[in-house]
Formats: structure tokens, sequence, C-alpha cells
């Protein structure tokens, strides 16, 4: 009965040893580990990414700011139209009468 108990108190002061030293082994191998060069590329791969879909939207909104400019000359030039339309047919009657 003593001997269980002292093996087992010998297995926990032997934990109690080996356990700072494995993971101190363990912090010291994920320390040495070279970094990832490849974030940085990603990381500009990514800015240039966002850069193009500005640029694109900003193209876009541009185009249709254009077309919306377009279509507003156009309305103006139709009611122009339809004004002078309508002046001359009236004065065309009122000349008839």
């Amino acid at each position: 009965m003593i001997e269980i108990i002292q093996t087992v108190a010998a297995l926990f002061i032997f934990s109690l040893l080996v356990a700072p030293i494995v993971m101190l082994s363990i912090l010291l191998v994920r320390s040495r580990k070279p970094k990832n060069p490849n974030q940085s590329v990603k990381l500009e791969q990514l800015e240039q990414n966002d850069y193009n879909i500005v640029d694109d939207v900003n193209k876009a909104f541009h185009d249709v700011s254009q077309s919306i400019a377009e279509l507003q000359e156009k309305m103006e030039e139709i009611e122009g139209k339809l004004d002078r339309e309508e002046n001359t047919v009236k004065r065309f009657n009122d000349k008839r009468k």
C-alpha cells in the first residue's frame, strides 16, 4: 500500500518537473518558426483589390451621373419642342379664324 502511494507521489512530482520543460520546448519551437512573409503580400493584394473596387464604383457613379445629365438635357429639349409646337398650333388656329 505504501509503495502505491510512493509511486503516485513520484509520478505527481515527475509531472510537475517535466511539464514546464515540455511547455518551454513547445514555446521555443513555435517562436523559432519564421514569420509568414506572405501576409504582407496578401495585405498588399487586398489593398490593391480595394482600390480597384473603389475605382470601379467611382467610374460607375460617374457614368450614371453623365447619363442622368444627358437625359435631363434631352428632356429639356423635348419640353422645349412641345412648348414650341403648342404655341405654333395655337397661333395657326388664331390666324385661321
